[in-house]
């Protein structure tokens, strides 16, 4: 009986009993090739690794989907975009958006991949994003990329600074 109970606790929250790759710091994701996935992930798909960690669909929230996520990112990123190029407009920060596509891009780029982080697919676990997303992003956008080391290195899938 405790079986039975363990499998449909496991399929009702898809995450109680079950560890799998994380998103947002909790083991509720899944492991897939990322190639697999592109019909669902518009926003996103030319920015991730070749196997990414996706919502693990559930009866309980059955609108935390992956596309569903990535238009999440994709709104956040927009808006994001919006407030900093309002105050490049008005004088409020240093201009850097306006004229630098780079920055824009690696900021996408860093945004996708730390929201769809790399995995492993034998073993369903996060890895860590390559330390070199998070400076291209920081150094394209003229800011000082200490912070990759204090606060994303911090936070899972934290940062690997080997490749």
């Amino acid at each position: 009986m405790k079986g039975i109970l363990q499998i449909f606790l496991n399929l009702y929250f898809g995450f109680v009993f079950v560890k799998g790759c994380q998103l947002s710091g909790y083991e509720s994701g899944v492991c897939v090739t990322s190639k697999s996935y592109l019909q669902d992930i518009s926003f996103c798909q030319d920015y991730l690794y070749t196997n990414i960690c996706i919502p693990l669909e559930r009866v309980v929230w059955p609108t935390y989907t992956t596309e569903a996520r990535d238009v999440y990112i994709k709104d956040v990123f927009i808006k994001q975009i919006e407030q900093r190029l309002i105050q490049e407009i008005n004088n409020g920060v240093g201009v850097i958006l306006l004229y630098n596509n780079q920055c824009y891009n690696a900021y996408k780029k860093f945004l996708c991949q730390w929201n769809f982080p790399p995995c492993d697919i034998k073993e369903d676990k996060t890895l860590p994003i390559c330390m070199t997303q998070c400076t291209s992003y920081y150094n394209a956008c003229k800011s000082d990329s200490t912070s990759c080391e204090l606060s994303y290195q911090q936070i899972s899938p934290g940062l690997d600074s080997t490749c």
